[in-house]
């Protein structure tokens, strides 16, 4: 039997919510995002944290207009022609109430085959990869933390995702790609037999 041995995160992965979240920043306060090398969000002129993750909220509700990133969707058909088995999906979300326009933004826009969807509030992803060997990650410090579990993880490359000085160097097990179609070629790779 062939099961899958690989699962995604959502946001920087396989979909892009950060251009929603631009659009909102700019329509309500005329500020922008600044990119910065660590995974957080800074503005100018300066929103504060509350401000800023009300406005990551609506653009979780702007399911419509949401980016899906190019190669997503075939990968994911791809990988599910290949076992007939669910693709694994597995993302942060606060406050979980964003479950219902999560599984509406996967199911409408993103796959058009069957998915598991695993939502972490708080914590690590690592006990929900107990099976996959593989993962595609955005966020450098939850990538360290599965390759440091022996996971292999491919991190979509991001300006907020650079060496920095808690991680200087990438972990042997990190291997970075421009983007989700990268692995279209590759994915009898996530593949095993059971």
């Amino acid at each position: 039997m062939k099961v899958l041995n690989i699962a995604f995160d959502l946001d920087g992965v396989l979909v892009d919510i950060m251009k929603c979240f631009d659009r909102i920043i700019w329509e309500e306060y005329q500020t922008i995002q600044l990119p910065v090398n660590q995974f957080e969000t800074k503005t100018d002129p300066y929103l504060d944290e509350d401000t800023i993750w009300e406005c990551i909220q609506q653009a979780m509700h702007r399911v419509d207009e949401i980016t899906i990133y190019p190669g997503a969707t075939e990968l994911l058909e791809k990988l599910y022609d290949l076992t007939g088995e669910p693709v694994k999906i597995i993302t942060a979300r606060h406050p979980k109430s964003l479950a219902n326009v999560t599984h509406k933004l996967i199911s409408e826009r993103l796959c058009t085959v069957p998915y598991e969807l695993t939502l972490v509030a708080n914590g690590s992803k690592a006990p929900y990869l107990r099976r996959y060997d593989f993962m595609v990650e955005d966020r450098r410090r939850t990538a360290f933390e599965l390759a440091n579990l022996d996971k292999k993880v491919y991190l979509i490359n991001a300006y907020y995702n650079q060496p920095n000085k808690v991680y200087p160097k990438d972990h042997p097990l990190i291997k970075r790609i421009s983007g989700i179609h990268e692995l279209i070629p590759h994915a009898e790779d996530f593949v095993k037999e059971i």
